[in-house]
């Protein structure tokens, strides 16, 4: 159900606001933002929650969990197979995370000497539809070629490499595919447009407000190849695509982003329907989007604002971010953890639970590991830990306590008593 944007150096866990750092170090705002893999990381946050892939991507998994949940409840005893089959209408169906997978493309860190052929491939999911895939033939400094999938996930790396170039004093090179491609990739087919960076991640931040991303990138740059259309800022890149008509409702791309906010916020808040013991995550989640949704309407032109804003520990841009925005759940090797909002520390680990969750019900991961996602924050936070939470968390919801998040979600949605068979 999950795959993480990975890197050696931590990874950020897309639509369960989780950046997991593998250091030692101290969780300080200082020390965060002078460490390039948090600020490579953040930005994958940042476009979770201000581009369309990202809120769909949210949307798709909260959909999957309701799904393997209800079809759970239609078991005939109280345990139930994993991975959880998608039974919809009676009909065995792929699960909505299949299509994402598939528009997010390959993710496998590859050199790139040269690229020797771009087609279209059609993908049949089945009877009833099918996946346009942007193939990409490479050949590597070894000389080998390999047939590549581009979408999302090499945008969203491209971009967030870009910013950690340019915010990080002690930046980590890293592999041509996925991190540098959508450069690579316009240094082809348009070099002139290329010869500014800024265009190039203006160009991807614009193609993550649609699913279909890597599609939409590549087409975008073939228009304004063959349009002859060069901007002289930027910014200009926004103006052009922003007010066009992209769907059947005849909406611009403003107006599609703020009907997807509307929709997300419901999916995330139906995570946590108790409203008054899931109070400050629902404040979280009301605020953190509305801040979002200000932010890519009233200022479209953020990111370059960021990018120019200089190195990230004196970064304005990124400090206010940080403020209004907030951050994700950080965490580092020993179990510590952090997130902050308005200098406010809150309480987001439900959705590390919630990863877990659904990690358990579309690919049966546990069958060789069942240990909570968890097990090593709550022990650093002092909270009870047992044998349960290593083998079967959710046999915790027979504690009268509620302190474990794992089971609290568990309970919140009427799956105590329910076990999956291992």
């Amino acid at each position: 159900m999950i795959r993480k944007n990975n890197t050696l150096l931590g990874n950020y866990t897309p639509a369960f606001f989780h950046i997991a750092l593998n250091t030692q170090e101290e969780l300080t705002e200082s020390n965060l933002l002078n460490n390039p893999t948090y600020i490579h990381e953040y930005i994958h946050f940042i476009q979770d929650v201000t581009t369309i892939h990202g809120l769909t991507t949210i949307d798709v998994f909260n959909e999957d969990m309701r799904v393997a949940i209800h079809n759970i409840y239609n078991q005939e005893d109280m345990s139930f197979d994993v991975p959880i089959i998608h039974v919809i209408d009676g009909e065995e169906k792929n699960s909505y995370a299949k299509y994402i997978n598939l528009y997010n493309g390959d993710d496998v860190p590859l050199s790139c000497r040269e690229i020797i052929k771009i087609e279209y491939l059609n993908i049949s999911m089945d009877k009833y539809s099918s996946v346009s895939d942007l193939c990409i033939k490479i050949i590597d400094n070894n000389s080998t070629d390999y047939d590549i999938s581009f979408g999302a996930f090499a945008i969203k790396e491209s971009m967030a490499y870009i910013l950690e170039q340019k915010l990080s004093l002690n930046w980590v090179k890293s592999s041509d595919f996925p991190y540098n491609f959508a450069f690579r990739l316009t240094e082809q087919i348009y070099p002139e447009f290329a010869k500014d960076i800024l265009n190039v991640l203006a160009l991807c931040d614009i193609s993550l407000q649609f699913l279909n991303s890597g599609e939409v990138f590549y087409n975008f740059l073939i228009q304004l190849k063959n349009e002859k259309i060069l901007p002289q800022k930027p910014e200009d890149i926004y103006d052009y695509f922003y007010p066009l008509q992209y769907n059947r409702a005849n909406l611009t791309l403003e107006e599609s982003i703020v009907e997807v906010y509307s929709y997300t916020k419901k999916k995330l808040l139906s995570y946590f329907n108790d409203k008054t013991f899931f109070k400050n995550i629902r404040n979280w989640i009301e605020h953190t989007l509305s801040m979002a949704l200000r932010k890519r309407i009233t200022d479209r032109y953020f990111l370059l604002k960021l990018v120019r804003g200089g190195v990230a520990s004196n970064n304005k841009i990124l400090k206010d971010l940080h403020f209004s925005l907030g951050t994700p759940v950080i965490s580092n090797l020993l179990g510590s953890s952090i997130c902050i909002i308005n200098e406010q520390e809150i309480d987001l680990k439900y959705f590390i639970a919630i990863s877990h969750i659904g990690s358990l019900f579309e690919s049966g991961i546990c069958k060789s590991s069942c240990e909570c996602s968890l097990y090593v924050i709550c022990l650093k936070q002092g909270k009870l830990v047992d044998e349960n939470c290593l083998k079967s968390p959710w046999l915790r919801c027979e504690e009268k306590e509620r302190k474990c998040y794992y089971t609290n979600l568990w309970r919140h949605w009427k799956l105590q008593g329910y076990m999956p068979k291992l």
